[in-house]
């Protein structure tokens, strides 16, 4: 019986730490702060309206950030000093089963170390996947969610990536993250986080 306790309290300490699905890989212990308007922001999977995620949201790394040991790795050559968003819908029908589809890929990100805001800088030019706001179809939630990696040095988009920048829906489907990390020789991600979206019955119908 104790030993049953003791495991029930690391199974919960270990789920209250992840901050991406469970089950889902690659996962996470840091937060990603993640905010589409002032009272709009992710939290754990808590669900939110599809018209309040219709813009690109703000992203902070407020939990690196909020110790100083942390704050002082972010500047040096534990972590990139650029870095590379994605946000994927885990859920999307397809064919009688579910696939990954990549929502929003953007790399070259800047990290402003003292409020743990990141940013685009004006010179980026790398190729990203434009933002597509969730618009899931009628039925069961959908789970979106936020990753943040270090991004390596002389980095280049995988070729065999480049198809999912085109923002039609088609080319989105299919997204596999960890084949991605393999081929962009990317470390497990730095933070992240996920949100519901669900849409009822009654609703307009959406492409």
């Amino acid at each position: 019986m104790l030993l049953e306790t003791i495991l029930a309290v690391f199974l919960a300490v270990g789920i209250a730490h992840c901050q991406t699905p469970p089950g889902f890989e690659p996962s996470t212990s840091h937060k990603l702060g993640v905010k589409f308007s002032k009272k709009v922001a992710v939290h754990l999977g808590n669900k939110l309206d599809k018209d309040d995620t219709q813009t690109i949201p703000h992203l902070k790394v407020k939990s690196l950030t909020d110790d100083a040991k942390n704050a002082y790795c972010l500047q040096t050559t534990i972590f990139s000093s650029h870095y590379m968003v994605f946000m994927i819908d885990l859920d999307v029908p397809q064919n009688d089963t579910t696939v990954p589809f990549l929502h929003w890929y953007q790399p070259d990100l800047n990290l402003d170390p003292k409020s743990g805001r990141l940013f685009l800088p004006k010179s980026s030019h790398l190729s990203n996947a434009e933002y597509y706001p969730p618009s899931p179809p009628p039925g069961p939630p959908h789970r979106y969610v936020e990753l943040l990696f270090g991004q390596p040095p002389h980095y280049k988009l995988p070729s065999q990536f480049e198809k999912y920048l085109d923002k039609k829906s088609s080319a989105r489907a299919g997204f596999d993250m960890k084949e991605f990390i393999k081929a962009a020789n990317l470390k497990r991600p730095i933070a992240g986080n996920w949100f519901l979206v669900q849409k009822v019955e009654d609703e307009n119908e959406e492409l």
